[in-house]
């Protein structure tokens, strides 16, 4: 790493002496990663689309809309997982999409899945985790219940959208470690 002191008559304070040479001082730094994380998504995944299990050409109507979007988290440290809402779901405990005018407002049930369970996520709570090998078997999965999916097909034609944030964050202590 090289710091620029500046031009002349600039100096450290080293004490009590001017030090107008050299204008450039080298300092080694030594650097300590003691946790180490990383998130993977697919390519392209910045969208995710809610559809029936089986499809919209399915002859039977849809109970359930979802969308599951993989995900390889590798962690040695703790961490937790967490929502950011467009919208926020009356009580604040899940996010919504709503239809293009407004009107019509749907929660949306979304979680972690992987070999240890599924973890319900939240805007309102940090879901913690205590560390995480690298699995191809988790994914978040977007759900809309029956029962909103029941009142949704009451507006044929219309659209739904919202932004969710999914935050993944190392949990690290405070001070030394």
């Amino acid at each position: 790493m090289t710091l620029t002191v500046g031009s002349s008559n600039k100096d450290l304070d080293l004490g009590n002496s001017a030090y107008r040479a050299p204008s450039i001082i080298e300092m080694d730094i030594s650097l300590v990663v003691r946790n180490q994380m990383k998130v993977e998504f697919p390519h392209g995944s910045n969208t995710v689309v809610l559809t029936p299990p089986k499809g919209w050409w399915n002859s039977t109507l849809p109970t359930v809309l979802n969308s599951r979007l993989p995900v390889r988290i590798s962690s040695d440290t703790p961490f937790w997982i967490g929502l950011m809402c467009q919208y926020t779901h009356v009580g604040g405990g899940q996010c919504e999409i709503r239809d293009r005018s407004g009107s019509h407002r749907v929660p949306i049930v979304i979680s972690r899945n992987n070999a240890y369970g599924k973890f319900i996520l939240s805007p309102s709570v940090k879901v913690p985790f205590k560390n995480s090998k690298e699995s191809a078997n988790d994914f978040f999965l977007f759900e809309i219940e029956q029962s909103k999916v029941d009142e949704m097909r009451k507006r044929p034609g219309a659209t739904y959208k919202g932004i969710v944030t999914l935050i993944v964050d190392a949990t690290i202590p405070v001070g030394g470690m």
